[in-house]
């Protein structure tokens, strides 16, 4: 029934804009109070619009409507769709006092709001509210703290190697930082639009960590990373076990220093230029050990 109503509703004002009617009655008011999107003011999505509407009314509701611009040019009432009218009951009113939440459309910058009776005989003037409805790419960070479970995590070990990695952006490398119980850490910060994100944190011969992160309005703290040493064979994000032939690839390159053919630099977990007695050590701590059981605790 309201649908109905609300096709009648923009098909009287129509009519009487065709026709050079006075739609907008003096005696009526319209006033907005507040008209902005919800959360961060620069993303696309809902917004509340509020205000007050005063004068006489003799249907028993109050009707808003909602229309964008196309360009600069005003909008025609009679292009406005069911979706951008809201019916209010005027006995729910308040001092005359309204909301309405609809959805923006990111490709306008203007809405015009017009608030009458239901039977069309008196409409108030209309508002203009813009928006900008540009979608930030970078506003907000996440941040996180990752260390490397070597043996000796003072010796050598480059923590600035650790990559944080996100679909469609360049990766960023962790900056080193001050120790984490004892093990030098490093702080990566990714900055993102809001929405749902897959960190993948990383680095060359250990087994990588996908974090799921969810950044609604403000900036984002993941959750503590020690990444497992012993991922020799496989790239950062193909491989979740360290396994036989990570094992035989650091035998091939055991005792070998940077420079040798047979040098491995993912078999060098501590950055020490060579694979010695502290990589394997660290390998059969860590062996036989998946991604998901090393860090589910986390």
């Amino acid at each position: 029934m309201k649908k109905l109503l609300g096709k009648v509703v923009v098909g009287a004002i129509g009519l009487m804009m065709a026709f050079g009617l006075n739609a907008f009655a003096a005696g009526n008011s319209l006033t907005i109070d507040k008209a902005e999107p919800t959360g961060n003011a620069q993303k696309p999505g809902e917004v509340v619009v509020e205000g007050t509407f005063t004068g006489e009314l003799t249907g028993a509701q109050v009707t808003i409507l909602v229309a964008p611009y196309v360009g600069s040019e005003r909008p025609s009432l009679a292009n406005i769709k069911d979706e951008n009218i809201k019916y209010i009951d005027q006995s729910g009113l308040t001092d005359g006092k309204f909301s309405y939440t609809f959805v923006l459309d990111p490709e306008v910058s203007a809405y015009a709001v017009w608030c009458g009776g239901t039977d069309i005989t008196e409409v108030s003037n209309d508002k203009s509210i813009s928006f900008n409805t540009t979608p930030s790419t970078d506003e907000f960070e996440i941040v996180g703290i990752v260390t490397l479970n070597v043996l000796d995590p003072g010796k050598n070990a480059d923590i600035t190697k650790v990559t944080a990695t996100i679909e469609g952006k360049t990766p960023v490398s962790a900056v080193k930082t001050e120790d984490v119980n004892g093990k030098t850490a490093g702080k990566y910060t990714i900055k993102v639009a809001p929405g749902h994100y897959d960190v993948i944190v990383g680095r060359e011969g250990y087994l990588f960590r996908t974090i799921g992160v969810d950044v609604t309005n403000a900036n984002v703290t993941a959750p503590d990373t020690a990444l497992v040493a012993g991922n020799v064979t496989d790239e950062l994000t193909s491989k979740d076990i360290v396994d036989v032939d990570d094992l035989q690839a650091l035998l091939d390159a055991y005792r070998t220093k940077s420079g040798d053919a047979k040098y491995n630099s993912a078999a060098n977990f501590d950055d020490s230029d060579i694979v010695d007695v502290d990589d394997l050590q660290a390998l059969l701590d860590s062996y036989r050990v998946t991604a998901e059981a090393a860090y589910v605790a986390e």
